[in-house]
């Protein structure tokens, strides 16, 4: 319970207090507030006596939710961190008032795949908007420094990326590597401040993983770092397609549609981009791309293929997710994995992550992954 000085008497005017809640990891805040503030009624914009609440545990009063006069209201905080405070500026025997808050943490059901965009769709390769993909990481090089694949955030220790990626010997081993995540303009330092860099403790390729035929198979790979990657409204996990759609084929299906993300080349053996860009493909039928594919050696097994003119992934894009958004949910239904050339007049073939959801368990038993269709 979080009562105002002097509860059950009025606060003094003049004064101010902020009260930061924390609540341990993986827990949400349920606040229920009660409210007295003494507002002047010539101030119709609750600038005399205001009370704060922020759900993302910032302490800029600028972001947060402001109320004034009397009342109650309910609220979450985003993950586990929220603040209130009141100012009181009032003049001398006019203001003041009193709150009281009962604040209780409970563990949410499900949370993953949470994005600030309620709707994924591009017309072009554009670039996507600060915070769009949350689950996105870079993979770099601790040597240069240099994101050479993307990754796709699932829990706290885990991502998921592509096992070709890792096949070079500046990049087979976790030592050597690690991923930058809540990042948008590889060039700049000042557009975020939710980039946080993340050393690996280990480096998963899937057991079958090959590409003796020149095309990768089992392309899949995880990376577990060494400490906790801390969530935020601007970095957390994408779910995973644990569920099959309704007629119990795995995601994502013919006909859909899926957005990719990542700093790859704008063109084949072109620059590669600073900043993230993204791009939504079609998911195409599986018989039309081993017909597109059969002269360059056929589609691998647990794959989906993409093809939509005049866009496409790149290279240093493999390994980021392709995103299908199921009930308001990013969900990874995809790992970009090889192609010819880009945006060329062949489909791309994408790693289906439903395929290899019980060898992701298998490989992080200690884990209890969110679905994304509940």
């Amino acid at each position: 319970l979080i009562n105002s000085p002097y509860y059950p008497a009025l606060y003094p005017v003049g004064t101010s207090c902020r009260y930061a809640v924390e609540a341990p990891k993986d827990h949400v805040l349920q606040f229920k507030c009660e409210l007295q503030l003494r507002t002047l009624s010539t101030d119709l914009k609750c600038r005399t006596e205001v009370f704060h609440f922020n759900s993302e545990g910032d302490e800029v009063l600028t972001s947060s939710e402001y109320f004034c006069g009397s009342g109650k209201f309910e609220r979450k905080s985003f993950l586990n961190r929220a603040v209130i405070s009141y100012i009181s500026s009032g003049p001398p025997g006019h203001g003041g008032g009193r709150f009281s808050c009962l604040v209780e943490a409970f563990q949410p059901t499900c949370s993953c795949g949470w994005s600030r965009i309620p709707r994924i769709a591009s017309p072009t390769n554009e670039e996507a908007v600060l915070h769009e993909f949350p689950p996105m990481a870079g993979v770099l090089t601790k040597k240069h420094g240099k994101v050479f694949c993307g990754a796709a955030i699932i829990h706290h220790h885990y991502l998921l990326s592509a096992a070709h990626c890792f096949q070079g010997p500046e990049t087979n081993s976790a030592a050597k590597l690690r991923v930058v995540v809540g990042e948008h303009d590889l060039a700049s330092s000042f557009e975020t401040f939710a980039t946080r860099r993340y050393d690996l403790d280990a480096l998963i390729l899937h057991d079958d993983f090959s590409q003796a035929s020149g095309q990768p198979k089992n392309d899949i790979a995880m990376l577990k770092t060494r400490t906790a990657i801390v969530w935020s409204q601007h970095v957390g996990p994408a779910c995973l397609p644990l569920q099959p759609a309704e007629d119990g084929r795995k995601l994502p299906l013919a006909g859909q549609q899926v957005v990719a993300a990542g700093w790859g080349t704008t063109s084949y053996g072109g620059p590669q981009t600073h900043r993230l860009l993204k791009a939504t493909l079609d998911v195409i039928d599986g018989r039309r791309c081993r017909q597109a594919l059969s002269s360059a050696g056929g589609v691998p097994p647990h794959t989906f293929c993409t093809y939509t003119p005049g866009r496409d992934t790149c290279q240093y894009d493999s390994g980021g997710a392709l995103y299908e958004r199921i009930n308001g949910r990013l969900v990874a239904v995809g790992i970009v994995s090889f192609g010819q050339a880009c945006a060329a007049q062949q489909p791309s073939v994408n790693t289906r992550v439903a395929s290899f959801i019980k060898w992701i368990r298998t490989k992080s038993p200690e884990v209890a992954y969110c679905p994304g269709r509940t």
